[in-house]
């Protein structure tokens, strides 16, 4: 393994580490101000990454990802736990279950654009060139770089609307459990979702580079990318 792929597995696991932690935190939030207090009461409600950690999804598979998925990373953390039953009135049921599960990959997305714009502000009162004038903040940048490719992609596997997966969720709440299309997905859920884990890249990876492309543009850091990108 080289130095560069080194590296990048480095910034690709702490990459899934902050980013699962931050996805989970959301579910955990959502429900919690809905009224359910069950992942608080089991420590859950929490930032720090060791709440979160599934070996397997959070450490293993970005190392997997790195080394022979050719840049397609994805991963997982332990699943927040709730009880839908414990949510406020002021809205249904179904609106409270939607709600929890659309808020972690909304967190990826906005933690994705977060780092965008902390790239942007270091570009403009450290100028351009202090992304390899100093080797610190040159790293700092690629591991910016790296989170803002890794949450985006989280963001759309998730919501790939497979069981156990967020879109599931979110797809069965708008359409209804009932639904033949839910009920097919659901009872094949784990052949669907080995497919997806083995030759579904496309339908993660091209809107992933849409949205990429999307915050390139908004915060005009195309040629900070291409940088950091190649300074691993």
């Amino acid at each position: 393994m080289s130095n560069e792929t080194r590296l990048l597995v480095v910034m690709a696991v702490a990459g899934m580490v902050l980013s699962t932690a931050v996805h989970e935190w959301a579910h955990a939030m959502a429900a919690y101000q809905l009224g359910d207090d069950t992942a608080a009461r089991q420590g859950r409600l929490t930032l720090s990454p060791e709440a979160h950690i599934d070996p397997l999804g959070t450490l293993l598979m970005p190392v997997l990802g790195v080394v022979f998925g050719g840049g397609m990373i994805i991963g997982w953390a332990k699943p927040v736990p709730y009880r839908a039953s414990n949510f406020t009135r002021k809205v249904s049921l179904r609106t409270g279950e939607l709600i929890v599960a659309a808020a972690g990959p909304i967190s990826n997305l906005l933690l994705a654009i977060i780092c965008a714009g902390i790239v942007k502000t270091i570009s403009i009162f450290g100028g351009f060139e202090i992304w390899t004038s100093n080797p610190t903040i040159g790293a700092f940048g690629s591991f910016l770089v790296t989170a803002i490719w890794l949450n985006l992609l989280l963001a759309i596997f998730n919501l790939v609307p497979i069981n156990p997966l967020d879109g599931f969720k979110v797809l069965a709440n708008v359409v209804g459990y009932q639904n033949s299309t839910v009920q097919f997905i659901e009872q094949y859920s784990l052949m669907l979702f080995i497919a997806l884990i083995m030759v579904g890249g496309a339908i993660i990876v091209e809107p992933m580079y849409f949205l990429l492309e999307m915050i390139v543009s908004i915060f005009q850091i195309g040629a900070e990318l291409h940088l950091l990108w190649n300074f691993t």
